[in-house]
């Protein structure tokens, strides 16, 4: 079967490029898998014989065709373009798409023109794009989709019944991988380290975190943070001005080594990371996986969240590890989640007493917390059963037995 991805370039440390690259490096292994990708630096990630390509382990996993992100135009229209003309190249049996609404959706347009079966794998973080009606004409398009976040798999549900729309659709919130990330027991939690690992946009709210740690900073000075950000990539914030307006350019910690979208630590490294650390605190105002909260966790880390941000506060279930927030109605009239700062702080007092009191029991306590991680390769199981149902032949509509 041939197997054509549409997502951020594998090569890519976000969200949607480690999703991609696991599914090509994997699917390879049964079948022909080639990956439409955009945010791919052709002057970073050079061409081979005029060809891109994504290489692991000295092999060549997948052929690379990079476009234009979709998201807006004019470069939603080229990026239409460019993937209609690959699309008739190379026939796919199946398209893969691996994004938000407004980075998937063009395949609408060409799947007017060419017959393909379309299974999204809907990161989506706010209901917002759900519930207005203008960004939903794609549809009908779509052959069976995949949400990793519940409550827009709900509204979704909800829309679709009330506009008469047949589909199927599953809620699967994307797993980790349990061989990179995991508790060594070798590694002690002696120190009380609180780790962030975000992306340096607004929607990570690093400014909250850093306030919040500082508030906590002053009255409890024997403890660590360090802030895991690409601070190599152009940001949001002026993260080394944020740090010395909070007195923290010497308390909370930057990567020493080169850390950017385009290159980062191993799997190893971060696995380490994580390990070390006592608690990681996740601001995201908010979240489609929640991926690196998952690995943490896997690590043995306690986590503190933003209540009500989508994906991670689905599996982060306790309400003493939520921070306290406030709705907020962003530019695109989405959902945002501002965390409380002295709330921030307060949890991380409590955290550290539990932490003082009983290193053991707290590192017990975070191992409760794990069985709310998927393996992610459970993801790739699922999707070969739905791979076999969209082409059993003579039905227009799936049977839902092994999607429940």
């Amino acid at each position: 079967m041939k197997i054509l991805t549409v997502g951020a370039s594998p090569y890519i440390h976000t969200r949607g490029g480690r999703i991609n690259s696991f599914l090509l490096s994997n699917f390879k292994k049964q079948h022909d898998v080639i990956s439409v990708v955009w945010h791919h630096d052709i002057n970073y990630f050079v061409a081979d014989d005029g060809k891109y390509t994504y290489n692991k382990d000295e092999e060549i996993v997948s052929i690379l065709y990079p476009i234009f992100h979709p998201k807006k135009n004019p470069f939603k229209e080229k990026a239409t373009i460019a993937l209609y003309e690959i699309i008739k190249q190379e026939q796919p049996d199946i398209v893969l798409s691996i994004g938000d609404i407004d980075e998937t959706d063009f395949l609408h347009s060409i799947k007017q023109l060419i017959d393909f079966k379309w299974i999204g794998i809907f990161t989506i973080a706010s209901s917002s794009d759900i519930l207005n009606p203008d960004k939903m004409d794609f549809l009908e398009s779509v052959d069976f989709a995949i949400h990793t976040n519940k409550k827009v798999k709900n509204d979704w549900d909800q829309y679709i019944k009330k506009n008469n729309i047949v589909i199927n659709s599953k809620y699967y919130p994307i797993g980790i991988n349990f061989d990179k990330f995991y508790r060594d027991e070798l590694i002690n939690k002696d120190k009380f380290i609180v780790l962030n690992c975000s992306k340096n946009s607004q929607y990570s709210n690093l400014p909250a975190f850093i306030e919040g740690f500082a508030k906590f900073y002053n009255k409890q000075p024997d403890v660590e943070a360090y802030l895991h950000t690409n601070i190599n990539d152009p940001g949001n914030y002026n993260i080394l001005w944020l740090l010395e307006k909070n007195n923290m350019q010497d308390v909370i910690k930057l990567p020493e080594k080169y850390a950017s979208f385009k290159d980062n630590i191993s799997d190893e490294e971060l696995n380490s990371l994580y390990n070390r650390s006592c608690v990681l605190v996740d601001c995201a105002t908010r979240s489609a996986t929640g991926l690196c909260v998952k690995e943490a966790i896997r690590a043995g880390c306690v986590p503190l969240v933003t209540e009500n941000s989508g994906a991670i506060s689905e599996f982060v279930k306790d309400q003493h590890l939520k921070i306290k927030s406030e709705r907020f109605i962003g530019e695109n009239e989405e959902d945002l989640y501002i965390a409380s700062i002295d709330d921030i702080s307060n949890k991380l007092k409590v955290l550290y007493r539990l932490w003082k009191y009983n290193k053991k029991y707290f590192i017990e306590g975070s191992n409760r917390i794990v069985d709310e991680v998927k393996n992610i390769n459970d993801l790739l199981k699922y999707l070969e059963c739905v791979f076999e149902e969209i082409f059993k032949e003579n039905k227009k509509v799936l049977s839902l037995e092994i999607f429940n």
